[in-house]
């Protein structure tokens, strides 16, 4: 971790930590044994461990927020903007995948998460379906939809896009209790094979015959 700050290589030792023994059974002093520093630390940059966690999510939020942003500002049309949007949100750069392993193994155990990380985790739900549902009525001159088809479709796409991510990313269809994977390495692998491009243009055109 040479060359990160001390805060931000808290975060990546605990997304490791979190990532090999769960949120429940990974403590602030794992988190600072592993990078070699003092307890005391820990708690200058993050007051609990669920502040730890909460940041982790604020940038996710953070990060889709930008990347909207971005693909509306130089989006030429509704199809470019939707299929920059898919692929955004399911083929991640190696900085964003640890993050991302991080959330989905989380919501296996959102029980025992605090009710505003709860929240912060529907939010980004939340923020994806609402990107949807603006770009389906920024070209509805085009689409033709009524207000209830508006929401149907921003429902519909976002489960889509969303299932797609999950089962071709993050589902460990090798595991008997049907876990999501962990492995950086394999979701890299999933990512980079030319079936998983195949599947997003797939999607894309699926979209947009449903719409159109």
């Amino acid at each position: 971790m040479e060359g990160k700050g001390k805060k931000e290589q808290i975060v990546e030792a605990a997304m490791s930590l979190i990532l090999k023994n769960g949120y429940s059974h990974t403590s602030v002093e794992d988190i600072t044994n592993s990078i070699g520093i003092a307890k005391g630390s820990f708690y200058t940059y993050f007051k609990s461990k669920s502040l730890l966690l909460r940041t982790i999510i604020e940038e996710q939020i953070k990060s889709s927020l930008e990347q909207q942003e971005k693909q509306i500002r130089e989006g030429k049309d509704f199809d470019e903007i939707l299929l920059k949007n898919i692929v955004s949100r399911v083929k991640f750069l190696k900085k964003d995948l640890k993050r991302q392993l991080v959330l989905i193994n989380l919501a296996r155990n959102v029980d025992v998460l605090g009710k505003d990380v709860r929240d912060l985790m529907i939010k980004i739900e939340t923020i994806n379906y609402n990107f949807i549902e603006k770009l389906l009525n920024r070209y509805n001159s085009q689409l033709k939809l009524n207000k209830n088809e508006i929401d149907q479709y921003s429902q519909i796409i976002n489960s889509i896009i969303r299932g797609f991510k999950m089962t071709n990313i993050f589902f460990d269809d090798n595991s008997e209790d049907n876990f999501f994977i962990k492995d950086i390495a394999e979701a890299e692998k999933r990512i980079n094979h030319k079936s998983f491009d195949e599947g997003i243009y797939f999607i894309y055109k699926s979209i947009l015959k449903m719409l159109k």
